[in-house]
């Protein structure tokens, strides 16, 4: 798909879905890489197979949760968690959008 196309779909989903870099793989569906949706409370990622409302097949730990959980540190925080998840989701097809008990 051409970027301005893409860019479109992506306008009606939102603005603060973000392109991501090198390193992410593409959707086996729609073959388009993810973007990624970062705040306080949350990381997600997602491609364009998935609706407006729907946060995406992808979630992980925001830094503030870990910060809450972890004394104020964010030391241990895996910076590249919304990468490496999105990418096992982009070759296995097993959405990782639920987070456990007191990870949010």
């Amino acid at each position: 798909m051409e970027k301005e196309y893409l860019d479109k779909l992506w306008e009606i989903r939102g603005n603060y879905w973000e392109e991501v870099g090198e390193g992410w793989v593409d959707c086996k569906t729609c073959g388009t890489q993810p973007r990624a949706w970062r705040f306080d409370n949350g990381c997600f990622a997602k491609c364009i197979c998935y609706p407006v409302y729907n946060s995406g097949p992808v979630q992980v730990e925001s830094i503030m949760s870990h910060v809450h959980r972890h004394g104020g540190s964010c030391a241990t925080y895996e910076h590249d968690k919304l990468r490496v998840t999105w990418n096992k989701f982009a070759k296995d097809g097993i959405e990782r959008n639920m987070l456990p008990q007191g990870l949010w």
